[in-house]
């Protein structure tokens, strides 16, 4: 099992301006960072491997299931902010979002790998004789 709760992101635009939070955001295109940052993250994961000297030597099962919790949307792009910290609105008066109704959550999701392997182990084949030259 594995986890991750993100409690805080922030991110500071230029070095004249304010960080902003971006944790359970998608990050515009444009910047170097990972796309979406979700607060939450799981993955569980279980796996069987068949007994020795058996037949199911070379059996292995698995699955893995992923979760991923919500997150905003490109909601910068998407209602054509000018303000990046300001995605869902772009603020006030003359810097409002033209297309607030725009702005969506992304919802969480649940995903199930399932594997399925088998290694045959066939005996080696036996020696033959390699021709020689006289």
């Amino acid at each position: 099992m594995n986890g991750t709760w993100l409690s805080r992101a922030e991110l500071q635009v230029g070095p004249d301006t304010k960080r902003f939070g971006i944790a359970g955001e998608f990050i515009p295109p444009g910047f170097s960072l990972t796309s979406s940052l979700p607060w939450s993250r799981a993955n569980f994961s279980l796996f069987y491997d068949g007994p020795a000297d058996t037949w199911m030597q070379g059996l292995d099962v698995g699955a893995v299931v992923h979760y991923t919790g919500q997150y905003e949307d490109d909601n910068f792009t998407l209602t054509g902010s000018p303000k990046v910290n300001m995605p869902r609105t772009g603020g006030p008066g003359d810097n409002a979002a033209p297309f607030p109704f725009r702005a969506r959550k992304v919802a969480a999701w649940t995903t199930l790998d399932l594997i399925l392997n088998y290694t045959f182990n066939l005996p080696p084949p036996a020696a033959t004789e390699v021709a020689r030259f006289r």
